[in-house]
């Protein structure tokens, strides 16, 4: 209960920032500070340091180089918790496919759909963003009690811990308040500013050093300023960090911060010199030769194995040991060769392994040749390979593998050859092999598959032909999979699926009212929904590009998804029919050859901003002019016209 009500205050708050309406945000915090007993009109700290992020980096004395270094360590704990390049700046290299990915997460995010959105979705969280409601909320408490407070809550309604951790943390920091919050993600919305292509470099480096300078002048350290940062996500989240289950998302960020910090490449992500305070330590000139041995660091199970949790030495080919002192190697331990970049040459595993931990080889980008996945193994971890780029030849799985975890190959870009789902595998986590676009060939899915988690084989566009779903695969979203596999041409599923249908190599709910997934490498000119069609799922036919001319959806359809038809990029037309009464944010963005929407009924109820942007240049809405609710010649901001 006291997360709910903390995250109304504080969603809605920002929400209603972030969207321009200043007033009206407060105004639903001051209805809660009016007249609070026992405090004074006495505000919190000083904010300071504020203004517009449209500074100029010819007008600071930073390099490029340190901004980029400060971009990545602002960045570094989102990229890592999304599967994203900690190293890169912006969080994904900038080429067309990660910038429609970037579009979409601005757009989804952020609200932000072109460059002007973005910067004055910049400019305001200066003065507007979550800082300002925390401290409009630190306001009502800080001279409060915590006996005040629990009878204050009690007496609007509003849960006490909202109040009592808005004061721990407004107390704990003084006039830093949660600025690194705003400051950090203003600073990664701007990245993916540039990888989206709203922005040039030279720009985005303008809006970024103003915050740069605020955190260099506010804070001292990279612990310090990220201390700030995650109290400001945890009154956000609404997060108790004394609850297990409350603190899980705020404790993974934090091991993420930590073990960043612990493994660092050759350049750290969180570079202490980057700070005017930092003074070097003596181990600074410590080398890694001096660091070097020959042995690897292990962990004694006390049953005759051992589990590897480290390594000496960082050069070469990487041969783990069958065993070690007489223990047999059984596991691969948890950040065992976290980006052990220094090993650049062939992994091998023996076959007495049977566990693969969570980040156990994640960003071992030096490594190369084939990968295999030893018979014995079972079950290979979160992220256990993931990030492993110059592995250049074929992936073999073990045939006894059951558990393929969350991205745990996410971003081998080099793997090639056919992908070979073993048959006792039974699911296949979040990201498994997403961006493993080399991968080729059909893709088959064993009988016993039960589970496939959102965005597994996320562009991987290598996949080609057919994609056949088993009959006990219920537990998945077939769009999110296979987003932007733009090879794939048809799925069909089995008929004993309880779950899903197929029609036409497209998928469907197993009663065939929703339209659930069409695969993005279909081909076909003046495609006509099948009637019977109730709904059309989020993001169903997104990047599409295959299909041309006239798009018809039957009439019975009542709601569109979000991203429906989103970069549906050869599309004409689109005929929508009476029955549709709402239509989800960015339906029809970025289908760039598309100049008519052709509207057979009254207009829908609900439209969002976005639905038509970056349409043809000549497009325009037409519709019935027996039909109510339309107006001309606009409708919601785009061209509308009765037909003649």
């Amino acid at each position: 209960m006291k997360k709910y009500i903390y995250q109304i205050l504080v969603l809605c708050l920002t929400l209603l920032l972030v969207a321009g309406l200043a007033g009206c945000g407060l105004a639903l915090l001051n209805s809660l500070a009016a007249n609070p007993p026992g405090t004074s009109q006495e505000t919190a700290p000083d904010e300071t340091g504020s203004g517009a992020g449209n500074g100029n980096a010819g007008n600071s004395n930073l390099t490029e180089d340190q901004i980029v270094a400060w971009a990545l360590g602002c960045s570094a704990i989102l990229a890592v918790r999304n599967g994203f390049d900690p190293y890169e700046f912006g969080m994904l290299k900038k080429n067309d496919a990660n910038a429609v990915t970037a579009q979409m997460i601005l757009a989804q995010s952020w609200g932000c759909r072109d460059h002007d959105s973005l910067v004055s979705t910049i400019q305001t969280m200066t003065d507007n963003g979550g800082n300002s409601g925390f401290v409009a909320l630190y306001n009502v408490v800080a001279q409060m009690t915590e006996d005040e407070i629990n009878r204050y809550a009690a007496s609007h309604g509003v849960d006490a811990y909202v109040l009592l951790q808005t004061k721990a943390i407004g107390d704990s920091w003084g006039d830093k308040q949660i600025k690194a919050w705003d400051w950090f993600r203003m600073i990664q919305i701007a990245g993916w500013g540039y990888v989206a292509g709203y922005l040039e470099k030279e720009e985005t480096y303008n809006l970024m050093v103003p915050e740069i300078e605020r955190l260099r002048s506010t804070f001292s350290s990279w612990d310090d300023a990220n201390k700030n940062y995650m109290d400001g996500f945890v009154w956000w989240s609404g997060t108790d960090i004394s609850d297990v289950n409350s603190a899980r998302e705020y404790t993974t960020r934090m091991n993420i911060y930590n073990d960043l910090k612990a493994y660092p490449r050759e350049i750290t992500v969180f570079d202490p010199t980057l700070w005017p305070d930092y003074v070097p330590d003596e181990q600074d000139g410590v080398t890694a030769t001096d660091r070097l041995a020959a042995n690897y660091e292990y962990d004694d199970n006390g049953d005759g194995t051992c589990t590897i949790t480290g390594y000496k030495w960082e050069r070469g080919d990487l041969n783990i040991p069958a065993e070690i002192n007489g223990l047999k190697v059984v596991e691969i331990g948890d950040d065992a060769f976290f980006m052990a970049e220094g090993f650049n040459g062939v992994l091998t595993i023996p076959d007495t392994v049977e566990t693969i931990g969570v980040l156990a080889f994640r960003g071992c980008s030096g490594l190369t040749g084939n990968l295999t996945i030893p018979d014995s193994v079972t079950t290979l971890s979160y992220q256990a390979f993931s990030e492993c780029s110059g592995f250049n030849g074929t992936l073999t799985l073990s045939k006894n593998l059951k558990e393929i975890g969350n991205s745990a190959f996410s971003d081998c870009y080099g793997l090639s050859g056919e992908l070979t789902i073993p048959e006792g595998v039974v699911t296949i986590g979040e990201g498994a092999f997403k961006w493993c676009q080399n991968l080729r060939g059909n893709l088959v899915f064993p009988e016993n598959l039960t589970t496939i988690g959102s965005g597994a084989f996320l562009n991987c566009t290598g996949l080609s032909g057919t994609v056949v779903i088993p009959k006990n695969l219920t537990n998945f979203s077939p769009t999110n999979i296979f987003m932007n596999c733009t090879g794939l041409t048809s799925v069909e599923v089995a008929d004993q699926n309880s779950a899903y249908a197929s029609v036409d190599g497209i998928v469907y709910s197993k009663d065939k009212t929703k339209l659930v997934f069409a695969p993005p490498g279909m081909r076909q000119n003046d495609f006509s929904i099948p009637e019977g069609t109730k709904e059309i799922k989020l993001h169903a036919f997104l990047g599409c590009s295959g299909l041309t001319g006239t798009m018809t959806i039957p009439d019975g359809v009542t709601n569109i998804g979000t991203f429906a038809f989103y970069g549906c990029s050869s599309l004409e037309a689109m005929k929508i029919p009476n029955s549709v009464t709402s239509i989800g944010s960015c339906v029809f963005q970025n289908c760039s050859n598309l100049s008519q929407a052709v509207f057979l009924g009254d207009a829908p109820d609900y439209v969002t901003v976005g639905t038509f942007s970056d349409c043809a240049n000549d497009f325009r809405i037409t519709y019935d002019p027996a039909k109510s609710g339309w107006t001309t010649p606009e409708w919601n901001g785009y061209p509308c016209y009765p037909k003649r």
